[in-house]
């Protein structure tokens, strides 16, 4: 064969295979998202450089006809989590008693160490005044605030259970308490919080400014994470302030809709102002997302259905305890 011919093919054979790369990298970007698609674990099993610490387990709208729930159940049993929390939406379509029941069939299983929070669909009006979510988990719930929000210590963190489905403005009688806590018992201790309604989100329900006076208070308290639900799909964002802008002293982010109801796909307008602050997201994939609360540090790792992790790191506390 004349060298030119041979050269030619060689191109020829070079662009093939540059055009195989393009389209294989295409493919695996379904999680939206330069980083890798996920690699196949145990649930349980602890990520390399991940902090050492008490394990929690947090999804936000679990249980409904999709059944898919069964599966991020099987999940929360294999990682063996210390804590269970809710983010709100527990039982589709209405909260009701019945609705519950399909909770109680899956999830219900880890109810003596679940700390719960509402959604808006735990508070339709079908479910009653006040919401059948209160009665289910009536030895769950304290007293205090009637239990519609409130906090407790895991190791070395003061983790804050908060709801946007009653009054949390600046006024409110919740944001003043949370201010009080924060100074009192979470002086010393790290700081996380969870709740339903995502102050960021590039999701169908996308950034919810129902929070944004809740997260000005656990700014100033030096909060390090947040964890929401209601759009149904995983996002991670970095340290942000309550107004969307990157800084070094702000909170780290995650929305968890994914226990089983439904996707919600990332796309539209939401998507285009929302999903370029986010290191990651996914909307195709149920989970979990397991925290790792150590001293100085916290690591997070979304496991999907069935045992692949989409994303996984550890990131240093905004303060360091002695």
């Amino acid at each position: 064969m004349p060298r030119r011919t041979h050269r030619r093919h060689r191109a020829g054979r070079l662009l093939l295979l540059w055009l195989l790369l393009v389209l294989v990298a295409g493919c695996s970007g379904s999680g939206r998202s330069a980083e890798p698609a996920g690699t196949p674990t145990r649930p349980g099993d602890r990520v390399a450089g991940a902090a050492a610490g008490p394990v929690v387990a947090i999804a936000g709208d679990i249980a409904g006809e999709q059944r898919e729930d069964s599966e991020t159940a099987r999940l929360v049993e294999a990682i063996d989590p210390d804590y269970v929390l809710t983010a709100g939406d527990n039982a589709y379509p209405d909260g009701t008693a019945s609705d519950y029941q399909r909770y109680d069939a899956t999830w219900g299983r880890f109810k003596d160490k679940t700390y719960p929070a509402p959604g808006n669909h735990d508070y339709h009006d079908e479910a009653g005044d006040p919401p059948y979510y209160y009665t289910y988990f009536a030895d769950r719930l304290p007293r205090e605030n009637h239990g519609e929000y409130y906090a407790f210590d895991v190791g070395s963190w003061r983790v804050y259970s908060l709801n946007c489905e009653i009054s949390c403005s600046e006024s409110s009688d919740q944001a003043r308490w949370l201010a009080d806590d924060l100074a009192t018992a979470g002086d010393g201790r790290h700081k996380m919080a969870y709740l339903h309604r995502p102050r960021y989100s590039c999701g169908t329900h996308g950034s919810s400014d129902e929070p944004a006076a809740l997260w000005d208070v656990l700014l100033e308290a030096r909060t390090d994470l947040v964890v929401a639900g209601h759009d149904h799909n995983y996002q991670r964002y970095p340290r942000m302030d309550s107004d969307g802008a990157r800084t070094d002293d702000g909170i780290v982010s995650f929305v968890a809709g994914t226990g089983g109801k439904s996707f919600y796909e990332i796309s539209g307008e939401e998507s285009e102002e929302g999903c370029p602050l986010a290191r990651r997201h996914v909307d195709d994939r149920f989970g979990v997302l397991r925290l790792t609360l150590g001293r100085n540090s916290f690591g997070w790792a979304m496991i999907a259905v069935p045992n692949t992790v989409l994303d996984s790191g550890t990131t240093p506390t905004l303060d360091r305890l002695p």
